[in-house]
C-alpha cells in the first residue's frame, strides 16, 4: 500500500485550514517543517510543530471562517505550486465582514508531509523561487 501523493497531502491540509481544524492541518506537516510568509508585509518564519501551531492558531483566533479556494499549478519532484483565493470572515465589536486575498504556496513534501510552506504573493513568483 502506498501513501498519499503530494497532491493529495496538500489538499488534505487545505481542507483542515477550511475547516479551521488546526490539529487536523499539523497532522500533514513534518515536526521539523518551517512556514515562511514571503509576501511584501508577510507574517515571518516558523519552525517545528509548535511555532507553526502558534502561527495558524492566531489566525483561526482571528477568523470565524476560512474558505482557501487552492488551485494546484504544479506538481512534480515533491514540490507543489496551488494558487490560492482566500476569504475568511472577521467579527469585532466593531461589526463584521469578509476579507478576501490572492496568494499562492509552495510546498516541498517528502515522505507524505509537508517540510516546507512557503507563501508567495502569486503563482509566477512561487515558481520562479523554485529556481
Amino acid at each position: 500500500m502506498t501513501g498519499p501523493t503530494d497532491t493529495e497531502v496538500v489538499l488534505g491540509n487545505n481542507a483542515a485550514f477550511c475547516r479551521r481544524d488546526l490539529e487536523g492541518m499539523l497532522t500533514h506537516f513534518a515536526p521539523d517543517a518551517v512556514v515562511v510568509d514571503r509576501r511584501p508585509g508577510g507574517f515571518g518564519e516558523y519552525h517545528g510543530t509548535e511555532e507553526i501551531r502558534a502561527y495558524y492558531g492566531g489566525i483561526f483566533d482571528n477568523v470565524v471562517t476560512v474558505d482557501e479556494q487552492l488551485e494546484v499549478v504544479s506538481a512534480s519532484a515533491g514540490m507543489v505550486v496551488a494558487s490560492c483565493h482566500t476569504t475568511v470572515g472577521l467579527t469585532s465589536d466593531m461589526g463584521s465582514g469578509d476579507l478576501t486575498m490572492a496568494y499562492a504556496l509552495l510546498m516541498d513534501v517528502r515522505d507524505g508531509l509537508i517540510a516546507r510552506l512557503e507563501v508567495h504573493p502569486d503563482a509566477d513568483a512561487a515558481i520562479t523561487s523554485r529556481r
